[in-house]
Protein backbone atom coordinates (compact mmCIF):
# COMPACT_ATOMS: atom_id res chain seq x y z
CA UNK A 1 0.00 0.00 0.00
CA UNK A 2 0.94 3.52 -0.10
CA UNK A 3 3.62 4.98 2.39
CA UNK A 4 3.79 8.90 2.96
CA UNK A 5 7.09 10.33 4.08
CA UNK A 6 6.42 13.23 6.48
CA UNK A 7 8.93 16.05 6.02
CA UNK A 8 7.04 19.77 6.52
CA UNK A 9 9.25 21.84 4.79
CA UNK A 10 8.77 19.62 1.62
CA UNK A 11 5.07 19.34 2.23
CA UNK A 12 3.19 19.32 -0.53
CA UNK A 13 -0.74 21.36 -0.89
CA UNK A 14 -2.47 19.43 -2.42
CA UNK A 15 -0.58 16.36 -0.97
CA UNK A 16 -0.94 14.29 -4.09
CA UNK A 17 1.00 11.09 -2.82
CA UNK A 18 -2.06 10.47 -0.31
CA UNK A 19 -5.06 12.23 -3.02
CA UNK A 20 -4.14 10.00 -6.02
CA UNK A 21 -4.32 6.99 -4.84
CA UNK A 22 -6.87 7.78 -3.16
CA UNK A 23 -8.88 9.47 -6.53
CA UNK A 24 -7.79 6.33 -8.75
CA UNK A 25 -8.95 3.55 -6.50
CA UNK A 26 -12.37 4.80 -5.22
CA UNK A 27 -13.08 5.86 -9.01
CA UNK A 28 -12.34 2.12 -9.98
CA UNK A 29 -14.03 1.17 -7.34
CA UNK A 30 -17.10 3.27 -8.31
CA UNK A 31 -16.65 0.77 -11.48
CA UNK A 32 -15.88 -2.27 -10.83
CA UNK A 33 -17.41 -2.92 -7.64
CA UNK A 34 -16.77 -6.02 -6.26
CA UNK A 35 -14.25 -7.02 -8.80
CA UNK A 36 -12.31 -3.82 -7.32
CA UNK A 37 -8.54 -5.11 -5.91
CA UNK A 38 -7.65 -2.20 -4.66
CA UNK A 39 -3.78 -0.95 -5.37
CA UNK A 40 -4.19 -2.67 -8.81
CA UNK A 41 -4.19 -1.07 -12.18
CA UNK A 42 -7.23 -3.38 -14.06
CA UNK A 43 -6.73 -1.25 -17.00
CA UNK A 44 -8.58 -3.15 -19.47
CA UNK A 45 -11.54 -4.32 -17.17
CA UNK A 46 -12.16 -0.36 -16.41
CA UNK A 47 -11.87 0.42 -19.60
CA UNK A 48 -14.37 -2.04 -21.05
CA UNK A 49 -16.71 -1.27 -17.97
CA UNK A 50 -16.53 2.15 -18.85
CA UNK A 51 -17.47 1.39 -22.37
CA UNK A 52 -20.00 -0.91 -21.98
CA UNK A 53 -21.79 2.23 -19.13
CA UNK A 54 -22.02 4.14 -22.46
CA UNK A 55 -19.14 6.71 -20.71
CA UNK A 56 -18.46 9.68 -23.06
CA UNK A 57 -15.07 9.57 -22.78
CA UNK A 58 -12.62 6.90 -21.62
CA UNK A 59 -9.09 6.60 -20.17
CA UNK A 60 -5.91 5.09 -22.06
CA UNK A 61 -5.49 2.30 -21.16
CA UNK A 62 -1.24 3.11 -20.93
CA UNK A 63 -2.39 6.45 -19.03
CA UNK A 64 -4.18 4.33 -16.41
CA UNK A 65 -1.54 2.09 -15.89
CA UNK A 66 0.69 4.80 -15.34
CA UNK A 67 -1.20 5.85 -12.33
CA UNK A 68 -0.18 2.80 -10.70
CA UNK A 69 2.48 0.68 -9.50
CA UNK A 70 5.38 2.30 -7.20
CA UNK A 71 6.69 5.10 -9.12
CA UNK A 72 3.32 6.47 -10.87
CA UNK A 73 2.67 9.33 -13.21
CA UNK A 74 0.73 12.58 -12.36
CA UNK A 75 -2.51 12.13 -13.00
CA UNK A 76 -3.39 15.15 -15.26
CA UNK A 77 -5.93 16.94 -17.85
CA UNK A 78 -8.21 15.09 -20.34
CA UNK A 79 -7.97 11.86 -18.39
CA UNK A 80 -9.01 13.64 -14.92
CA UNK A 81 -11.78 15.23 -17.40
CA UNK A 82 -12.43 11.80 -18.47
CA UNK A 83 -13.41 10.69 -14.65
CA UNK A 84 -15.36 13.64 -13.85
CA UNK A 85 -17.56 12.96 -16.84
CA UNK A 86 -17.80 9.54 -15.97
CA UNK A 87 -19.49 10.69 -12.52
CA UNK A 88 -20.90 13.19 -13.55
CA UNK A 89 -23.26 11.33 -15.53
CA UNK A 90 -23.58 8.59 -12.64
CA UNK A 91 -23.08 5.59 -15.19
CA UNK A 92 -22.37 3.74 -12.17
CA UNK A 93 -24.64 1.17 -10.27
CA UNK A 94 -25.76 2.19 -6.82
CA UNK A 95 -23.63 0.71 -4.29
CA UNK A 96 -24.78 1.44 -0.73
CA UNK A 97 -21.31 2.13 0.88
CA UNK A 98 -20.51 4.89 -1.98
CA UNK A 99 -24.04 6.38 -1.42
CA UNK A 100 -22.98 9.07 0.96
CA UNK A 101 -20.31 10.43 -1.51
CA UNK A 102 -22.59 11.37 -4.68
CA UNK A 103 -19.45 12.22 -7.30
CA UNK A 104 -20.65 14.68 -9.98
CA UNK A 105 -18.86 17.66 -11.88
CA UNK A 106 -15.33 17.98 -11.05
CA UNK A 107 -15.22 15.57 -8.36
CA UNK A 108 -12.32 14.22 -8.85
CA UNK A 109 -10.31 16.55 -10.36
CA UNK A 110 -10.77 18.68 -7.06
CA UNK A 111 -10.01 15.44 -5.13
CA UNK A 112 -6.74 15.65 -6.81
CA UNK A 113 -5.87 19.42 -7.43
CA UNK A 114 -8.42 21.05 -4.95
CA UNK A 115 -9.23 21.10 -0.99
CA UNK A 116 -9.62 23.39 1.78
CA UNK A 117 -5.69 23.86 2.34
CA UNK A 118 -5.12 24.38 -1.70
CA UNK A 119 -7.42 27.19 -1.67
CA UNK A 120 -5.57 28.90 2.03
CA UNK A 121 -2.72 28.72 0.36
CA UNK A 122 -3.15 30.62 -2.50
CA UNK A 123 -1.24 34.10 -2.67
CA UNK A 124 -2.31 37.08 -0.71
CA UNK A 125 -1.42 40.25 -1.11
CA UNK A 126 -1.21 41.61 2.21
CA UNK A 127 0.27 41.98 5.62
CA UNK A 128 -2.15 40.66 7.30
CA UNK A 129 -3.91 37.97 5.68
CA UNK A 130 -6.28 36.57 8.19
CA UNK A 131 -9.20 37.91 7.27
CA UNK A 132 -8.78 37.12 3.55
CA UNK A 133 -8.09 33.37 5.29
CA UNK A 134 -11.76 33.26 6.91
CA UNK A 135 -13.06 34.15 3.76
CA UNK A 136 -11.44 31.68 1.77
CA UNK A 137 -12.67 29.00 4.42
CA UNK A 138 -16.09 29.98 4.98
CA UNK A 139 -16.68 30.06 0.89
CA UNK A 140 -15.00 26.41 1.01
CA UNK A 141 -17.60 23.81 0.65
CA UNK A 142 -16.08 20.09 0.03
CA UNK A 143 -17.89 18.10 -2.19
CA UNK A 144 -18.42 15.07 -0.40
CA UNK A 145 -16.74 13.53 3.35
CA UNK A 146 -13.93 12.25 1.34
CA UNK A 147 -12.66 15.37 0.50
CA UNK A 148 -13.42 16.59 3.81
CA UNK A 149 -11.45 13.86 5.42
CA UNK A 150 -8.42 14.95 2.96
CA UNK A 151 -8.88 18.44 4.17
CA UNK A 152 -8.71 17.40 8.17
CA UNK A 153 -5.40 15.20 7.37
CA UNK A 154 -3.75 18.09 5.11
CA UNK A 155 -4.82 20.65 8.20
CA UNK A 156 -2.82 17.91 10.20
CA UNK A 157 -0.03 17.16 8.12
CA UNK A 158 1.16 20.98 7.30
CA UNK A 159 1.88 20.91 11.32
CA UNK A 160 5.25 23.24 11.44
CA UNK A 161 7.33 22.06 14.17
CA UNK A 162 8.94 25.12 14.15
CA UNK A 163 6.09 26.98 14.45
CA UNK A 164 6.41 29.48 11.75
CA UNK A 165 3.39 32.17 12.32
CA UNK A 166 1.79 32.00 8.83
CA UNK A 167 2.03 28.31 8.45
CA UNK A 168 0.50 28.02 12.19
CA UNK A 169 -2.32 30.54 11.27
CA UNK A 170 -3.32 28.36 8.31
CA UNK A 171 -3.43 25.06 10.26
CA UNK A 172 -5.98 26.86 12.43
CA UNK A 173 -7.91 27.92 10.15
CA UNK A 174 -8.39 25.23 8.21
CA UNK A 175 -8.66 23.13 10.77
CA UNK A 176 -11.61 25.18 12.48
CA UNK A 177 -13.36 24.79 8.71
CA UNK A 178 -13.48 21.20 9.47
CA UNK A 179 -14.77 21.07 12.57
CA UNK A 180 -17.74 23.92 11.63
CA UNK A 181 -18.71 21.63 8.12
CA UNK A 182 -18.88 18.71 10.63
CA UNK A 183 -21.06 20.74 12.96
CA UNK A 184 -23.32 21.62 10.62
CA UNK A 185 -23.74 18.19 9.55
CA UNK A 186 -24.26 16.39 12.97
CA UNK A 187 -25.62 19.13 15.31
CA UNK A 188 -28.35 18.29 16.71
CA UNK A 189 -30.57 21.66 16.03
CA UNK A 190 -29.48 22.30 12.59
CA UNK A 191 -27.78 19.27 11.35
CA UNK A 192 -27.98 18.17 7.62
CA UNK A 193 -26.67 14.86 7.37
CA UNK A 194 -29.68 13.06 9.31
CA UNK A 195 -32.04 13.76 5.84
CA UNK A 196 -29.53 12.03 3.44
CA UNK A 197 -29.27 8.85 5.84
CA UNK A 198 -31.61 5.59 5.90
CA UNK A 199 -35.12 6.10 8.19
CA UNK A 200 -35.45 3.76 10.54
CA UNK A 201 -37.96 1.55 8.70
CA UNK A 202 -36.29 1.18 5.79
CA UNK A 203 -33.08 0.27 7.47
CA UNK A 204 -35.04 -2.15 9.99
CA UNK A 205 -36.23 -3.45 5.95
CA UNK A 206 -32.64 -3.52 4.32
CA UNK A 207 -31.30 -5.72 7.19
CA UNK A 208 -34.38 -8.10 7.42
CA UNK A 209 -34.99 -11.45 5.20
CA UNK A 210 -37.02 -11.51 3.05
CA UNK A 211 -39.65 -13.38 5.49
CA UNK A 212 -39.32 -10.45 7.50
CA UNK A 213 -39.41 -8.03 5.07
CA UNK A 214 -42.86 -9.19 4.31
CA UNK A 215 -43.94 -9.67 8.12
CA UNK A 216 -43.00 -6.00 8.41
CA UNK A 217 -44.84 -5.15 5.13
CA UNK A 218 -48.48 -6.70 6.29
CA UNK A 219 -48.42 -5.73 9.80
CA UNK A 220 -48.28 -1.54 8.39
CA UNK A 221 -50.48 -2.32 4.91
CA UNK A 222 -52.99 -3.87 7.10
CA UNK A 223 -53.93 -0.86 8.49
CA UNK A 224 -55.94 1.83 6.79
CA UNK A 225 -54.69 4.80 6.53
CA UNK A 226 -51.30 2.63 5.01
CA UNK A 227 -49.17 3.33 8.10
CA UNK A 228 -45.94 2.05 6.07
CA UNK A 229 -46.28 4.77 3.40
CA UNK A 230 -47.00 7.58 6.39
CA UNK A 231 -43.48 6.51 8.02
CA UNK A 232 -41.11 5.46 4.98
CA UNK A 233 -40.44 9.38 4.91
CA UNK A 234 -39.19 9.74 7.87
CA UNK A 235 -36.12 11.15 8.58
CA UNK A 236 -33.22 9.14 11.02
CA UNK A 237 -32.41 10.32 14.21
CA UNK A 238 -30.31 9.34 17.14
CA UNK A 239 -31.92 8.49 20.83
CA UNK A 240 -30.47 11.96 22.16
CA UNK A 241 -31.26 10.89 25.59
CA UNK A 242 -28.21 8.28 25.04
CA UNK A 243 -26.17 10.85 23.33
CA UNK A 244 -26.32 13.20 26.16
CA UNK A 245 -24.72 16.42 25.39
CA UNK A 246 -25.31 19.49 25.30
CA UNK A 247 -27.56 20.31 21.95
CA UNK A 248 -26.03 23.76 21.56
CA UNK A 249 -22.14 22.48 21.49
CA UNK A 250 -20.03 24.66 20.12
CA UNK A 251 -18.52 24.11 16.00
CA UNK A 252 -14.91 23.77 17.45
CA UNK A 253 -15.95 20.71 20.32
CA UNK A 254 -18.19 19.19 17.99
CA UNK A 255 -15.45 15.92 18.52
CA UNK A 256 -17.39 15.61 21.80
CA UNK A 257 -20.63 15.15 19.83
CA UNK A 258 -19.11 12.63 17.81
CA UNK A 259 -17.86 10.24 20.48
CA UNK A 260 -20.90 10.68 22.18
CA UNK A 261 -23.10 9.63 19.30
CA UNK A 262 -21.48 6.11 19.80
CA UNK A 263 -23.93 5.25 22.83
CA UNK A 264 -27.06 5.24 20.42
CA UNK A 265 -25.74 1.71 18.71
CA UNK A 266 -28.96 1.15 17.00
CA UNK A 267 -28.65 4.68 15.12
CA UNK A 268 -25.37 3.58 14.18
CA UNK A 269 -26.38 0.79 11.25
CA UNK A 270 -25.44 0.39 7.46
CA UNK A 271 -24.77 3.84 6.07
CA UNK A 272 -25.46 5.53 8.92
CA UNK A 273 -22.28 3.80 10.44
CA UNK A 274 -20.23 4.54 7.76
CA UNK A 275 -20.58 7.85 7.16
CA UNK A 276 -20.45 8.58 10.98
CA UNK A 277 -17.52 6.59 11.39
CA UNK A 278 -15.75 8.73 9.23
CA UNK A 279 -16.45 11.88 10.18
CA UNK A 280 -15.91 10.89 13.56
CA UNK A 281 -11.95 10.30 12.63
CA UNK A 282 -11.72 13.63 10.44
CA UNK A 283 -13.21 15.32 13.52
CA UNK A 284 -10.59 13.65 15.64
CA UNK A 285 -8.05 14.68 13.22
CA UNK A 286 -8.94 18.27 12.62
CA UNK A 287 -9.71 18.60 16.69
CA UNK A 288 -5.86 17.42 17.29
CA UNK A 289 -4.36 19.75 14.22
CA UNK A 290 -6.02 22.89 15.83
CA UNK A 291 -5.09 21.70 19.47
CA UNK A 292 -0.89 21.54 18.58
CA UNK A 293 -0.88 24.95 17.17
CA UNK A 294 -3.21 26.97 19.60
CA UNK A 295 -1.07 28.23 22.78
CA UNK A 296 -1.58 26.01 25.91
CA UNK A 297 -4.63 27.66 27.90
CA UNK A 298 -4.58 24.38 30.75
CA UNK A 299 -3.46 25.29 33.91
CA UNK A 300 -2.75 23.90 37.08
CA UNK A 301 -0.68 20.94 35.91
CA UNK A 302 -3.28 19.22 34.62
CA UNK A 303 -3.20 17.90 30.63
CA UNK A 304 -5.17 18.87 28.05
CA UNK A 305 -8.63 17.18 27.63
CA UNK A 306 -8.02 17.34 23.58
CA UNK A 307 -5.47 14.68 24.67
CA UNK A 308 -7.58 11.81 25.88
CA UNK A 309 -9.68 12.33 22.62
CA UNK A 310 -6.95 11.93 20.48
CA UNK A 311 -5.02 8.96 22.57
CA UNK A 312 -8.62 7.16 22.14
CA UNK A 313 -9.25 7.68 18.43
CA UNK A 314 -5.72 7.68 17.50
CA UNK A 315 -5.39 3.90 19.32
CA UNK A 316 -8.13 2.93 17.90
CA UNK A 317 -8.28 3.96 14.12
CA UNK A 318 -4.21 3.64 13.82
CA UNK A 319 -2.14 1.89 16.08
CA UNK A 320 -1.69 -1.83 16.80
CA UNK A 321 -2.73 -1.86 20.57
CA UNK A 322 -4.46 -4.29 22.45
CA UNK A 323 -7.94 -3.83 22.41
CA UNK A 324 -7.49 -4.01 26.27
CA UNK A 325 -5.38 -0.45 25.90
CA UNK A 326 -7.46 0.72 23.56
CA UNK A 327 -11.06 0.00 25.39
CA UNK A 328 -8.77 2.10 28.49
CA UNK A 329 -8.21 5.05 26.23
CA UNK A 330 -12.10 4.93 25.30
CA UNK A 331 -13.09 5.03 28.98
CA UNK A 332 -10.79 7.86 29.67
CA UNK A 333 -12.30 10.10 26.52
CA UNK A 334 -15.58 9.42 27.71
CA UNK A 335 -14.77 10.21 31.38
CA UNK A 336 -13.51 13.47 30.14
CA UNK A 337 -16.52 13.68 27.85
CA UNK A 338 -18.91 13.20 31.14
CA UNK A 339 -20.84 11.12 28.95
CA UNK A 340 -21.46 7.07 30.23
CA UNK A 341 -19.12 4.38 28.57
CA UNK A 342 -21.45 1.46 27.78
CA UNK A 343 -20.17 -1.54 26.20
CA UNK A 344 -22.93 -0.42 23.33
CA UNK A 345 -20.70 2.21 22.89
CA UNK A 346 -17.44 0.23 22.67
CA UNK A 347 -19.10 -2.20 20.33
CA UNK A 348 -19.87 0.81 18.37
CA UNK A 349 -16.38 2.40 18.29
CA UNK A 350 -15.22 -1.13 17.17
CA UNK A 351 -17.71 -1.35 14.27
CA UNK A 352 -16.54 2.27 13.51
CA UNK A 353 -12.86 0.85 13.51
CA UNK A 354 -14.14 -1.86 11.03
CA UNK A 355 -16.11 0.59 8.87
CA UNK A 356 -12.79 2.72 8.50
CA UNK A 357 -10.10 0.56 8.19
CA UNK A 358 -11.90 -1.23 5.36
CA UNK A 359 -12.50 2.21 3.79
CA UNK A 360 -8.75 2.75 3.85
CA UNK A 361 -8.10 -0.86 2.09
CA UNK A 362 -10.24 -0.12 -0.97
CA UNK A 363 -9.05 3.37 -1.40
CA UNK A 364 -5.02 1.89 -1.17
CA UNK A 365 -3.55 3.91 2.03
CA UNK A 366 -1.66 2.23 4.21
CA UNK A 367 -3.41 2.59 7.98
CA UNK A 368 0.24 3.28 9.78
CA UNK A 369 1.48 5.63 7.26
CA UNK A 370 -1.50 7.53 7.62
CA UNK A 371 -1.50 7.44 11.45
CA UNK A 372 2.07 8.81 10.88
CA UNK A 373 1.05 11.39 8.85
CA UNK A 374 -1.86 12.65 11.32
CA UNK A 375 0.20 12.88 14.20
CA UNK A 376 1.16 9.71 15.94
CA UNK A 377 4.76 10.69 14.85
CA UNK A 378 4.54 12.38 18.60
CA UNK A 379 1.85 10.75 19.85
CA UNK A 380 2.54 12.91 23.20
CA UNK A 381 3.13 16.36 21.98
CA UNK A 382 -0.58 17.29 23.02
CA UNK A 383 0.22 16.15 26.84
CA UNK A 384 1.34 19.90 28.00
CA UNK A 385 2.42 20.36 31.13
CA UNK A 386 1.94 24.15 32.41
CA UNK A 387 4.35 25.31 35.21
CA UNK A 388 3.88 28.44 36.88
CA UNK A 389 4.82 32.04 35.95
CA UNK A 390 8.23 32.80 34.74
CA UNK A 391 9.23 29.46 34.39
CA UNK A 392 8.92 27.58 30.57
CA UNK A 393 5.96 25.01 29.65
CA UNK A 394 7.16 21.50 29.46
CA UNK A 395 5.70 19.65 26.40
CA UNK A 396 5.86 15.82 27.13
Amino acid sequence: MTNFDWNPPEFEVPHRELRQPVAVNLFKWMVLGDRHVPGQHQAVEVQRAMSDAGAARCVDVRTWRGWFGETPRRARGTAIEALDSYAAAHLHPPRWNLDAVEPGEHFFGDLLDGGLLASLMQPIAMKQPRFALLRRALDYQPLSRIHLHLDAIESSALFDSKGVAPVQLVVATAATRVLELIHSRWSQRQGTVYSELTPDLESSEREADADEQMWIAQRFRGQRPDRLEARQPRVACPDWSLVDVESDIAPRNVYRLMLALAGDADFLVADRLHVWALDLVSAAVAMQALAQVEPCAVHHRRSRPELFYWRALASLFYSDEPDGAVVDAIAAAFDVNKTECTEAAIDSLFRARVSYRELLSKLYVDRRSLGSLVGMRSSGRLVVYCRPPLKKDHQI
